[in-house]
C-alpha cells in the first residue's frame, strides 16, 4: 500500500468521525493561496498542521480565517485567527457555577490602560450620580438613620462606577504575567525582525539572497536577546526595585517586588494550629482579649460623652471652604490623583453650586 493510499484512508476515517460529531474543519475556507500554518526557515519544509474544527452549524458564521504570521513569532508554528458572527442569545455557556475554582489575585495593570478614556468614562458615570445635596443642610431634626443610608449609597454608587469603569477598560492579570525585563533594545528588535519579514514576505518568501540572510539574521538576533535578558533578570533587580531600595521605601519596595516577581503562598500553620476554625477561634480569643477595656468605668464614661456629642451633631450651614482650602488638600495629593482631582474640578465648574 502506497503512502497516498495510507492517507486517503485517514481521511476518511477523520471524516467519518467528524460526521459522528457533527463537527466540520475549517481549512476549506482559508482565502489565501498561502495556508502553511507551519513553516521552518532553515530547511524550508512547510504545511498546514494547526487549524479549527468547530460545530457544523457554525460553519456558516466563519466571518474571518487567516493565519498570522509576522517577524514577532518566534516559533515554526503560526497563529490562526477565527472570527465568528454568533448571535449572543445563541451562546451557551457549560461552565457550572458551583464548580470549585481555585482563585487567583489579579493585578489592574493601569500602565497598560488607556487613561484618557477611563477618565472621560468615569466622569459621565459619576456626573450621573444623583448628589444628596441636602446632607449639607441637615440639622438634629434629620433622620439619622436616613443620613447614614444617604451617605452608604452615596459612597457605594461612587465606588460602582469606578470599579466597573475599570472592568472594562483595565486589564487585569496575574502579578508576574507581564514580563518586567522587557526594555527598550527589545522593542527596537522585535521591530526590525517585524519589518524586515514583511520585505521577505513581499518578495516572495525567496529560499536564498540577500533578504532571506536579514531576515533570518534579525529574527535570530531577536530571540536570542529574549533568552539573555530573560536569563539576566534572574541575578539582578531592576530600576524601581534598585531606587525603592535606596529610598528605604519599604511599602514601595515591597509593592514592586510582588508586582514583579509574584508572591509565595502564605503558610498553613499559625500560632502551631492547622485547622482553620482552631485559627478562627484562636484569632477571635487574641482580639477580645486585646479590646477588653483597662477600666469598666472610664469606658462607660468615654461611652457617654460620645452618645452625647454624636446626638448633638449637626452639619453647619455656612461651609468654611475657600480657594486656599481647596489649594493645601489638591497640593498634598500624588501626581496621578493630582491630574484627576483637576479634571474634577474643572468639571464641577461647569455644573451649577447649591452652597
Amino acid at each position: 500500500m502506497s503512502i497516498l493510499d495510507i492517507s486517503m484512508l485517514c481521511m476518511i476515517a477523520f471524516m467519518i468521525f467528524f460526521d459522528e460529531l457533527n463537527i466540520s474543519p475549517t481549512f476549506p475556507l482559508f482565502s489565501s493561496n498561502n495556508i502553511n500554518s507551519f513553516y521552518v526557515d532553515s530547511t524550508g519544509a512547510c504545511s498546514l498542521i494547526d487549524h479549527f474544527v468547530i460545530s457544523s452549524s457554525l460553519i456558516n458564521s466563519v466571518t474571518i480565517l487567516e493565519i498570522v504570521d509576522s517577524g514577532a513569532n518566534l516559533s515554526d508554528h503560526c497563529a490562526v485567527e477565527l472570527h465568528l458572527n454568533v448571535p449572543a442569545n445563541k451562546v451557551k455557556s457549560n461552565v457550572s457555577n458551583n464548580r470549585n475554582q481555585s482563585t487567583t489575585y489579579c493585578l489592574r495593570r493601569w500602565d497598560k490602560a488607556n487613561l484618557a478614556l477611563y477618565f472621560c468614562m468615569s466622569l459621565t458615570g459619576l456626573n450621573n450620580i444623583k448628589v444628596p445635596w441636602y446632607l449639607l443642610y441637615a440639622d438634629s431634626s434629620t433622620d439619622k438613620s436616613e443620613i447614614m443610608n444617604d451617605i452608604n449609597s452615596f459612597y457605594k454608587s461612587i465606588v460602582s462606577v469606578l470599579l466597573s469603569t475599570a472592568d472594562s477598560l483595565v486589564p487585569k492579570c496575574k502579578s508576574n504575567f507581564y514580563k518586567f525585563w522587557w526594555d527598550m533594545e527589545l522593542d527596537l528588535l522585535k521591530e526590525e525582525s517585524i519589518e524586515k519579514h514583511k520585505v521577505w514576505s513581499s518578495l516572495g518568501r525567496p529560499r536564498m539572497g540577500p533578504y532571506f540572510l536579514e531576515m533570518r539574521r534579525s529574527k535570530l538576533k531577536y530571540k536570542q536577546a529574549i533568552k539573555d535578558k530573560e536569563r539576566a533578570s534572574q541575578h539582578q533587580f531592576s530600576d524601581a526595585l534598585n531606587d525603592a531600595l535606596l529610598r528605604k521605601d519599604a511599602n514601595t519596595f515591597w509593592r514592586r517586588w510582588r508586582s514583579k516577581v509574584g508572591q509565595k503562598g502564605t503558610s498553613e500553620v499559625t500560632d502551631g494550629l492547622t485547622d482553620n476554625a482552631d485559627i478562627a477561634n484562636r484569632f477571635a480569643s487574641i482580639f477580645k482579649n486585646a479590646c477588653i477595656p483597662n477600666s469598666e468605668s472610664r469606658h462607660n464614661e468615654l461611652f457617654s460623652e460620645f452618645l452625647t456629642a454624636f446626638n448633638n451633631y449637626h452639619c453647619k450651614t455656612e461651609l468654611d471652604v475657600n480657594v486656599a482650602v481647596v489649594n493645601a488638600c489638591v497640593s498634598k495629593l500624588k501626581c496621578v490623583k493630582l491630574l484627576a482631582m483637576m479634571g474634577y474640578l474643572l468639571s464641577m465648574s461647569l455644573m451649577p453650586t447649591h452652597c
